[in-house]
């Protein structure tokens, strides 16, 4: 296997997978003469030696609470309302365009394989200064989940949104004065919520549609069982080769 088609397939790898298919393109004969260079690209879009030093009061204090968000709504602090459990939280800052803007970058990573399913959440977002109380706010979301239990289904979603004024705002217990890193997270949270609607939304029509157009059978009336329907075809197939 040449190197850019082995590259590529490596840059589409699900969660946690990387060294697995390092290991079996291996054995289909695939060369990586990049492959420091992939798997350090890997690690810079995780947040893994990523961060750079911004002298922005925005960044620093947005910084502090977004780590502190991420880490309570996806690891498991959050008590019940908490996403996911075990989980790699983290908040990085990348420079932007222009000495009034920069970006912040989260990233929240699941690596179960003892239950067989990976997943990551990041969001990428470019904070704009527009005067000392307000910034615009605008970014990107993507998801990647893979789960192998019961076959091997994956799922990625990307998001956009469009930039959107936001001022100082208190914190929930109004402990602090007003602050702009304040408006800005409760944007983020605010957008992060919205997909996750997105997500119900296609966990109710997984769930429930598509149980529902599943073939009725002639005979007996009732909802084809595609597991089985999946294990015939297989025994089928074997007596086929045997003849």
């Amino acid at each position: 296997m040449a190197d850019a088609a082995a590259a590529q397939v490596l840059h589409s790898a699900a969660p946690g997978q990387f060294d697995d298919i390092v290991q079996q393109l291996g054995k289909m004969g695939a060369q990586f003469g990049n492959l420091d260079t992939l798997k350090h690209e890997l690690q810079l879009s995780q947040g893994i030696g990523a961060n750079a030093s911004i002298s922005n009061p925005l960044a620093t204090e947005l910084r502090d609470k977004l780590l502190n968000y991420q880490q309570k709504a996806f690891s498991g602090a959050g008590g019940r309302g908490s996403i996911v459990k075990k989980v790699n939280a983290r908040v990085w800052l990348l420079p932007g365009e222009s000495p009034s803007q920069f970006q912040i970058v989260s990233f929240a990573e699941k690596l179960d394989l003892t239950n067989l399913q990976t997943g990551y959440w990041k969001s990428t977002w470019t904070i704009t200064s527009t005067s000392g109380a307000k910034a615009e706010v605008k970014g990107t979301m993507e998801l990647h989940t893979y789960t192998f239990e019961d076959g091997n289904t994956q799922m990625q979603l990307s998001h956009s949104f469009d930039g959107d004024i936001v001022k100082e705002m208190e914190n929930e217990r109004a402990e602090q004065p007003p602050s702009l890193a304040n408006g800005v997270l409760f944007k983020i949270i605010e957008w992060e919520h919205e997909v996750l609607s997105i997500l119900k939304g296609l966990h109710d029509l997984s769930a429930d549609s598509l149980k529902k157009i599943r073939r009725v059978l002639p005979i007996t009336k009732t909802k084809m069982n595609w597991e089985v329907e999946a294990q015939r075809g297989v025994k089928h197939l074997k007596q086929t080769a045997k003849r």
